[in-house]
């Protein structure tokens, strides 16, 4: 029981409570009122689904332009080395965005959809639950057609313009209907047994259309997802730990979810609108104005609150019952009063690292809280505390003595554990705030220094306000760059030792003589504050990685040459692989045939059934070879080389390559996973 205290101290960090009323509109709340013009690419005049969903829609989804998305530039490299390696091998970057393109028909028809991608989910009493999905395309017609030729979708149409639809391997059936070259889908389940179907609600509690339509097109918002009418979530929770209950996640009235992008920034917003219970206690807002100073751009501030002794303690009895029973043992075996520690740590807070160093930053007023701790410390005589006083800093270092710590490690464990700060602290009085730091220059560097910034400009350049946020964290992009630039020269010399290629690291410049940016900002924030949603954003430049590459061509592409090196060969077992196993697809006639009749076609006979992926065919003791056919579908080194597939008493398929029937099997690495 006493070890469980270790996990406290982690939890203060996190947890708290907070006055606050019934969530307001949870779309006004995402956008926010300070919300920039949010750009996309110019949308034409749609329907607009939402003008047309039936009663009882409980969630929305709209994607306003697809212009954004695409599968053949980047592969997931950063911006500068995808371009880079289209320049040096334009052909194996225009063959992988094909083979992309033709493993997804559906992803390349939303690619080529002309306006926003908008899906519902509606559910009412009288029907089956729906996901309805609704786009305009350029051509709907041909953009049917090429849904038709992957094998996952199946439709059959009633007449030009509507039709029945059915997903491969997924229990949902549906319809499509055309209207000019808007196509939209309505799919539903035959299987109404569904722990997390949507809760049947009134049609007052609907989604209020209006106001999304008009939030949506006012704001030029990217993404938006609402989702409502939650109240069963309960059903999708089990009450098997002690502390899921009180934090009354069931209570959670809608859950909003937004993405926006201008070309210089990206953010994604995460609103949950429940009342003043359970999970938004944990996250305590205390609303104090920022005047803490930054020598230097800063490398990263948190923010953050921790809880009243009150707040605290009853967080902690949430999580575990034997809290009082631990804290009283605590004070009367070490002389702790753990009241004492949660003064001291609660509040706002803030960790700073500038140029001269990391420091906490805590509100004046929790001197007299450190000095009761100080003091408790002294009459412990298991800790020996030494202070000195230098420069107007204070020096408290703490000492373990205790000798049971012989006798039974996990004491020593358990009292470093109640340890707020580190055995060695350095403490300064700073205008408004109560400084710390584990070494004494950055406070001293701070207290010589005229020169500072203050950190509510950059909370500002970030779109954080401090009084409203429980939560806060900012890094500085340019200082990832560096990290970066040099994490990438060092997996440089790594892929120049695996190929064998010689790399000569100090022909590329130091760090300072790129071309970074001045300042940019990365930030993370949850705000909790009163008659609003809780909500998690987070906000990032347009693309962290490019800043690693700007003014270092060479870099780039000394480094796209090596990883071409390895990626050629690789890629191109890829490209034989995908084509085996379109082939292996192929067969699937062949194989019902034999499972049913235990015969194969006769070659001679029946071409047809073998053409065009195979030349010839037969069935020998129970093993079916196929001469691959030369063919564009075929790769050049399995043409003319036969395929082997045998059935197992499992009833699975078992694959190999023969140059000869009766030889040696080759060209394993190519099998299909399903057939090897």
């Amino acid at each position: 029981m006493r070890l469980k205290i270790a996990l406290y101290t982690c939890l203060l960090a996190t947890a708290g409570i907070s006055t606050l009323s019934h969530g307001q509109n949870l779309i006004d709340n995402l956008l926010g009122t300070n919300t920039p013009a949010f750009y996309y690419p110019e949308e034409k005049d749609s329907l607009w689904l939402i003008n047309r969903l039936p009663p009882k829609t409980e969630s929305y989804l709209r994607i306003p332009s697809v212009a954004s998305f695409s599968l053949a530039n980047g592969y997931g490299l950063p911006k500068p080395v995808a371009q880079a390696f289209h320049e040096q091998y334009p052909e194996v970057a225009k063959q992988i965005a094909k083979d992309f393109s033709q493993a997804n028909a559906l992803l390349l028809a939303y690619l080529k959809a002309s306006s926003p991608v908008e899906v519902a989910i509606q559910n009412a009493i009288s029907s089956r639950p729906q996901l309805i999905l609704s786009a305009e395309f350029a051509d709907a017609k041909a953009t049917l057609e090429e849904l038709k030729q992957n094998h996952k979708i199946q439709l059959r149409s009633v007449d030009d313009n509507q039709g029945q639809i059915r997903l491969a391997n997924v229990p949902l059936v549906g319809e499509y209907l055309v209207q000019g070259n808007r196509i939209t889908v309505m799919l539903s389940t035959q299987k109404m047994k569904m722990d997390w179907q949507w809760a049947m609600q009134d049609a007052a509690n609907n989604i209020d259309h209006n106001s999304i339509l008009a939030q949506a097109k006012s704001n030029n918002t990217r993404t938006l997802i609402w989702q409502k009418n939650l109240a069963r979530l309960s059903a999708m929770l089990t009450y098997d730990k002690p502390f899921t209950k009180p934090l009354q996640i069931s209570q959670i009235q809608g859950i909003g979810i937004l993405t926006q992008q201008t070309p210089d920034l990206y953010r994604a917003k995460l609103a949950i609108d429940m009342p003043n219970v359970g999970l938004r206690e944990l996250f305590p807002v205390e609303p104090q104005p920022i005047t803490l100073t930054s020598y230097g751009e800063p490398d990263f501030v948190l923010l953050y609150t921790l809880p009243t002794v009150e707040q605290a303690t009853k967080i902690l009895r949430l999580f575990d019952k034997d809290y009082d029973a631990i804290k009283q043992s605590v004070a009367q075996k070490y002389h702790i009063d753990l009241d004492l520690l949660l003064k001291a740590i609660s509040g706002q807070h803030i960790l700073l690292s500038d140029d001269f160093g990391k420091i906490i930053a805590s509100p004046k007023a929790k001197l007299a809280a450190w000095e009761a701790v100080i003091d408790a410390y002294k009459k412990n005589n298991q800790i020996l505390v030494d202070e000195t006083d230098k420069f107007g800093i204070r020096h408290v270092a703490y000492k373990i003595t205790f000798p049971e710590q012989q006798k039974n490690p996990a004491n020593l464990a358990f009292l470093k554990a109640m340890m707020p700060v580190p055995q060695e602290i350095y403490f300064k009085v700073e205008g408004d705030y109560l400084l710390q730091a584990s070494l004494p220059q950055p406070l001293i560097a701070r207290q010589q220094s005229v020169e500072n910034h203050s950190l509510s400009e950059y909370f500002k350049k970030a779109g954080i306000d401090p009084k409203r946020s429980s939560f806060a964290f900012l890094t500085n992009v340019k200082n990832l760059s560096m990290q970066h630039y040099y994490q990438n020269l060092s997996y440089l010399q790594l892929l120049s030792n695996y190929t064998g290629k010689a790399v000569n690291l100090s022909d590329y410049p130091a760090v300072s003589s790129l071309k970074l940016p001045a300042s940019e900002w990365l930030s993370f924030q949850i705000n909790n504050a009163q008659n609003e949603p809780l909500n998690f954003t987070l906000t990032s430049p347009h693309n962290l990685m490019d800043w690693s590459y700007k003014g270092n061509t060479t870099t780039v592409i000394a480094s796209v040459g090596i990883l071409a090196a390895i990626a050629i060969p690789a890629y191109q077992d890829y490209v034989v692989r995908t084509q085996v196993a379109n082939i292996y697809t192929q067969t699937q006639s062949l194989r019902d045939t034999v499972v049913k009749t235990g015969k194969l076609p006769v070659f001679k006979q029946y071409p047809e059934a073998f053409l065009p992926f195979f030349s010839n065919g037969y069935m020998q003791n129970k093993t079916i070879w196929l001469k691959l056919a030369a063919t564009q579908q075929t790769p050049k080194v399995l043409e003319d080389h036969w395929l082997a597939l045998t059935r197992t008493e499992l009833g699975k398929w078992n694959c190999n390559f023969y140059q000869r029937p009766g030889g040696t099997p080759i060209y394993q690495r190519f099998l299909p996973n399903n057939c090897q």
